[in-house]
């Protein structure tokens, strides 16, 4: 489960006349259909057959390479990852510049500059989980509302470099909603939201409400 890429192998053997039969990477000559949706990161060419031994440590090279933290920055900006219910998307460790929906699980990254949130997708609300997942500057939450209804995330752990902002321009008609639920230290930043509106920690749940309330002294 998941989306991004861990071993993809495939290895072909035999004589190839490509005069009649060209090479094609991505979809099947002979129907010009079952075109391959996705990124080639590199291609490698060998003539001659490899030994398991070899496949294994090619294997390991470009998956070290292409979707780990350091290797081919960029692969993935801008990408759109749609978790699934029950699904899991390992991002492997720090990744930025990609946004993330749907109601499954993220889990294992250091989040950073570009990293949008958005359970269910902007014209939807959904539950989205995350484990072992650490916010850094940059990153947003990208919060819908609808009627009494919200987004939630099941997370813990600081917050407090997570940007909170409304999905869309929809007005916002309730008071309180629960927009996080976890063990969570530091509150996250509110931006874009109707100045009545602030994030309010009560328990292990964040928030988002515009009741508040002023304190008397009186002697």
């Amino acid at each position: 489960s998941g989306g991004v890429p861990s071993r993809v192998s495939k290895t072909l053997g035999g004589n190839w006349a490509t005069s009649d039969t060209p090479l094609c990477l991505g979809y099947r000559p002979n129907t010009h259909r079952t075109t391959f949706r996705g990124q080639v990161g590199e291609v490698l060419l060998f003539d001659r057959l490899l030994s398991e031994q070899e496949r294994a440590d090619i294997e390991d090279y470009l998956v070290n390479k292409w979707t780990r933290p350091g290797g081919a920055d960029g692969l993935f900006d801008g990408a759109v990852f749609d978790v699934a219910a029950g699904a899991t998307l390992d991002l492997g460790g720090a990744r930025s510049g990609i946004t993330v929906t749907g109601n499954g699980t993220l889990a294992n990254g250091a989040l950073g500059a570009g990293f949008i949130i958005s359970p269910a997708g902007d014209d939807a609300v959904g539950e989205l989980a995350l484990s072992g997942v650490t916010f850094g500057a940059g990153t947003e939450y990208r919060l819908t509302v609808l009627g009494a209804a919200s987004d939630r995330l099941l997370t813990g752990g600081d917050l407090s470099a997570l940007t909170v902002v409304p999905a869309t321009d929809a007005e916002i008609t309730g008071t309180s909603y629960v927009i996080a639920t976890g063990a969570i230290t530091g509150k996250p930043a509110l931006n874009g939201f109707p100045e009545k509106f602030k994030l309010l920690q009560q328990g292990n749940d964040l928030l988002l409400t515009s009741i508040g309330g002023t304190v008397l002294m009186l002697r």
